[in-house]
Order: C-alpha cells, then structure tokens, then sequence
C-alpha cells in the first residue's frame, strides 16, 4: 500500500466525518478587497456542514434534539465550528529567519488572536462570523405548517360559531359604557373569536398549543413598520411555551381590517405591495379568509401573517395566500 493511500485514510480517521476546509487568503484586487474572500468561503462551508445554526429574529442560535433553540456565544461557535470543520495546520519546516511554511495534519481552527490571516482565521473573523457571515447564511427559523396537510379544509367550528354570534349586533356594542364591557354581547362574541383563534385555528395551520399575547416588545419597531399596512383590529399570539426571545418561527399576527383591502376577490394593490415588502424583508406570507372575521362580519376579513406559510398550501387551510406580484 502506497503512502499516499496510507495518508489519505489516516486524515480520513482524524476528520472525524468532519468537512475538511483550506483557508487560502487571497491577494487584494484593485478596490482593496480580496478577489474571492476567504471569510466567506469559511462561512459557506459551515452552513454547508451540516451545522444546525439558525437566524433568529437576527441573531445566530443553534437547534437542539429536542427542538429548542440556544442563543450561539462566541466560545459556544468556536467549538461548533471544530465539530463541523477540520483543516491542515501549518507548520515551518524552515527557520524564524528562512520560513518554509507546509501544510500538515488535520486539525481544528483555533481562531487565535495574534493569528496570521495569510494561513489561517484569527479572533476578528470568528466574531464577523458570529455576528454577520453565519446569520447573513443560516435558515431563519420559522413556524412550520402542522402536517400532513388536510384533505379537506377545516370548518374551524368554534371559530365560526363565534363569527355567527358577533353578527347578530351588526357592529353595535350592546354597552356603551367601557366599564360594562364584559357585559357587551358583541365584546363577548369578540373573546370567543379570539379563544378560538389561539385554540383552533392556529393548531389547526401549525399544531401545538398558542395563547395571545398580553404586552411585550414584538414585532420590533422595523418588523413593525412593515405589518401596519397590513394590520388593523388584529391581535399577536405565541406559542404556549415557546422560549423568549419571541419572533417569526414561534409567534403570529391576526388582523382583521375592512374587507376594501379584498373586494370581490381582488386584492387592493397596496395591500400586496405590503404583503410583498413583509415577505421579502421577513420571509413572513399572508393568509386571507374573508369569511372567519369576527370584528365586523361581511364588512371585515381575517388575515393571517406568519413565517412558513407557503402560498400554495393556503387552500387546503381553508384560506387565499397573497401572491407578491
């Protein structure tokens, strides 16, 4: 047997099923920037390995076995890293003043601090790593729609039942006082709309347990600026036991604005070209059915905006995605 042959399968063994990566830094081009940069062919290859890294809400978090989602420290990712990558240390087989620097065996990278980045990354790419390379890369987490996908649409009996109630008082509060509220049949059609969307609708589309939210600070104000167009008489709900952070993979926003926005099966242009920005920027899709508001029926429609909402499984949920033109 060859020593080649006996040195590729050593290395073989020492990778450990590991993706064996080359930092080669590349000479600068005229505009000062390397021609084909070495950062980001070390952030391609640890999405590519098979690291379970994920953005979240724009921040670099690892998934669990068991689902759960682990905000990524800088130390955590070092480590992340030397399972999923290998390379070849560089040895000088020369001496201080007459360097002959060859590439040896398998190793991990160290990401030291006085590192030479002409051989190998140093301390300030593991952090662009952390902060811009590998969440610029990484999946956005997202809910998932609970499958397999219904045959049929579901008839959501809670959901209509609470619709029907709501209208009978044709938009009217039977209380005008605010104080008597709990009293108002609409104000109480309107609560049990809202328990049925939290407790059938949004286990129905994506599974598990959801409750609406009561306060807190999301969407943020960026992510806000982008639902508004889209948001009127709406509530925010997560799922139950879903860990904070919350974002777009364990929260959902219902609105229910005046059906003008969804006419005679027309979307209003504006309403797309919201539905458009909010997808592009977010990777969040809208869901409509004209006929499960609960606000002001046959004058309001429900619209559902979450992540993992793939337009063409909108039908069999009973609803009509919004198509970005």
């Amino acid at each position: 047997m060859g020593d080649g042959i006996i040195q590729a399968e050593r290395e073989q063994l020492d990778l450990h099923g590991r993706r064996l990566h080359e930092w080669t830094w590349q000479p600068p081009s005229p505009e000062g920037l390397p021609t084909n940069s070495p950062y980001d062919e070390l952030a391609d290859a640890i999405i590519a390995s098979g690291a379970k890294l994920y953005n979240r809400s724009g921040k670099l978090v690892e998934l669990g076995n068991k689902g759960e989602t682990t905000p990524v420290e800088i130390w955590q990712l070092r480590y992340i890293i030397a399972k999923h990558i290998a390379t070849r240390e560089w040895t000088n087989h020369g001496t201080r003043s007459k360097p002959d620097w060859r590439r040896g065996g398998v190793c991990s990278f160290a990401f030291q601090p006085s590192a030479n980045c002409d051989r190998k990354p140093n301390a300030s790419v593991l952090k662009w790593l952390l902060k811009k390379g590998l969440v610029e890369r990484a999946p956005k987490l997202t809910l998932q729609i609970k499958t397999p996908i219904p045959d049929k649409p579901p008839t959501y009996p809670q959901l209509t039942a609470a619709v029907a109630e709501a209208a009978r008082y044709n938009g009217r509060h039977t209380e005008r006082n605010f104080k008597d509220r709990r009293k108002c049949g609409l104000c109480a059609a309107h609560r049990e709309a809202t328990g049925a969307i939290a407790g059938e609708l949004l286990p129905a589309v994506f599974g598990g347990e959801w409750k609406l939210a009561k306060g807190g600070n999301w969407p943020p104000h960026d992510e806000w600026a982008l639902v508004t167009p889209l948001y009127d008489h709406g509530a925010i709900f997560y799922q139950r036991g879903a860990r904070k952070p919350h974002g777009w993979h364990n929260s959902a926003i219902i609105s229910q604005p005046y059906n003008h926005v969804f006419r005679d099966g027309v979307f209003h242009p504006e309403f797309v070209a919201a539905a458009q920005a909010l997808s592009q920027r977010c990777q969040v899709d809208t869901w409509v059915n004209p006929e499960l508001s609960a606000y002001f029926p046959g004058q309001s429609i429900l619209v559902l905006l979450a992540g993992g909402l793939a337009p063409g499984h909108a039908p069999s949920f009973g609803f009509r995605a919004v198509q970005p033109v």
